[in-house]
């Protein structure tokens, strides 16, 4: 599943600060690949039902506002959490055709550690918690960063 991310980080305080995000997911296909013989390969899509519905793809799109809060470990480290509110769509479907989507407003933590070079360029890891009404997720997440 590929999750881009694109947020806007407004620092209000020294510690803390608003942050206002753009999430989105969707899920890849899987191929399953066999060597048959001599360099002749055979590879089929392994499009298995998700959460027992009869659906293969899914698709999300959310908009957040969150509030982060940073507790320096030192001059270029630090841990972070995020508290937000999320709106969001997205729906489960199987050869074009919906089979359920569901669209609302829900709650967005987490967690995890940042690191500031000196030219503005910063890397982070966390793991975050997405209440999606009847959905939820859960995801390790990796990111890259500029202040400017």
């Amino acid at each position: 599943m590929l999750k881009p991310t694109f947020f806007y980080n407004y620092q209000a305080l020294e510690h803390f600060s608003v942050e206002v995000a753009y999430n989105a997911a969707i899920e890849f296909d899987s191929w399953e690949c066999e060597e048959k013989y001599d360099d002749k390969w055979t590879c089929d899509t392994n499009n298995k039902p998700m959460f027992g519905l009869l659906a293969t793809e899914f698709e999300l799109d959310g908009f957040v506002v969150a509030i982060k809060g940073q507790i320096p470990i030192s001059q270029r480290n630090s841990l972070y959490g995020k508290l937000g509110a999320q709106y969001y769509d997205y729906s489960f479907s199987r050869n074009g055709y919906t089979v359920e989507s569901e669209y609302g407003t829900g709650v967005l933590f987490e967690a995890g550690w940042q690191y500031q070079w000196d030219m503005g360029i910063g890397m982070n890891v966390g793991l975050r918690y997405q209440d999606l009404g009847d959905l939820t997720l859960k995801s390790q997440n990796i990111g890259i960063s500029y202040a400017f």
